[in-house]
């Protein structure tokens, strides 16, 4: 039988090459080589399927978990592709990108996803081997059939420094300075948007008057804008977050504030409605603490924070 590469180190040295590729393209500057196209379009290793009289138990186990690594990783690489598509298309957009610096936009998405999700192979593989120890095979393949995937905190694809060094070299410095007002836009928007949602959500729990819509309205949007970059670790992006957890977020409004808004009973009311979240708060705070010391920028936490699941979902992050 022919020695076959084990497939989680197919992917590895795929990851290697397609870095490889990226450094070449931008090293050339605007122009793409035959070598890093290729090298680019090149398709994740499939799982090698050995047949299963052939191994041991153990061995069994360890193909396993193997072959469902690769296919998370599969999985999770396109769902943030498919987030950084929606990106680069509201790059195009908004400052009218001919498509051959579109291309290289779509090639340092690839690269900033890969090393963006470095820290969620970690806990990924973690997870997965600590539902397989000292089990069967049997019962290892019914454990991972109904596992779920680990959401690590952190930094994401279009955070990572890849990315915003990719942004700086294929966009102009006009573009670049209507991309960023563009997405401040964006920003503002959606903190209105949710500061309202959270108030709208509130008068239908607790009753709120006229007035104190009014004055809480700012308040919300305040403690969101300190705060969601912090909750936004703990938010899986397929399932967002439900009514409960932006209820939460008034935690981040100073108590003597709150209770000039809303009356004990409204608060007490509020407190049990977000009981199931209350926990996270200690952690969120914790989050947030240390990105104001590491100067705003989001500290990667590693490890895991969040598995698919819930419901009642209204926003994606």
């Amino acid at each position: 039988m022919k020695s076959q590469l084990h497939p989680q180190l197919q992917a590895k040295a795929l990851r290697w090459l397609g870095r490889l590729a990226l450094l070449l393209i931008l090293i050339s500057g605007h122009g793409t080589s035959l070598l890093a196209q290729q090298v680019i379009k090149a398709e994740k290793p499939k799982p090698v399927v050995v047949p299963e009289e052939q191994l041991t138990e153990s061995e069994l186990v360890q193909q396993l978990i193997s072959n469902y690594l690769v296919e998370a990783e599969s999985e999770q690489t396109k769902d943030s592709m498919q987030q950084m598509a929606i990106v680069i298309g509201d790059v195009r957009r908004e400052v009218g990108l001919p498509k051959e610096r579109q291309r290289l936009l779509e090639i340092a998405a690839k690269g900033a996803v890969d090393r963006a999700l470095e820290g969620w192979r970690s806990a990924q593989e973690n997870q997965v081997r600590q539902q397989a120890i000292g089990l069967t095979a049997e019962v290892v393949e019914q454990r991972l059939a109904s596992l779920g995937s680990v959401h690590v905190g952190g930094e994401t694809a279009e955070k990572n420094a890849l990315w915003s060094a990719s942004l700086e070299q294929v966009l102009t410095p006009e573009e670049r300075t209507k991309w960023t007002s563009a997405e401040e836009q964006r920003k503002s928007y959606r903190l209105r948007a949710l500061a309202q949602m959270l108030v709208a959500e509130m008068d239908r729990q607790v009753g709120l008057t006229l007035t104190q819509c009014e004055k809480l309205e700012p308040l919300a949007h305040k403690a969101l804008t300190d705060y969601l970059p912090d909750m936004s670790n703990y938010v899986d992006r397929n399932t967002g977050m439900d009514f409960r957890m932006l209820l939460l977020m008034l935690s981040g409004v100073p108590e003597n504030d709150i209770a000039g808004v809303i009356t004990p009973e409204q608060f007490g009311k509020w407190q049990q409605l977000t009981a199931d979240y209350r926990g996270w708060w200690q952690s969120i705070e914790q989050n947030h603490r240390a990105r104001m010391n590491n100067g705003g920028q989001p500290v990667q936490q590693g490890g895991r924070v969040f598995i698919n699941g819930g419901g009642g979902v209204i926003i994606r992050q």
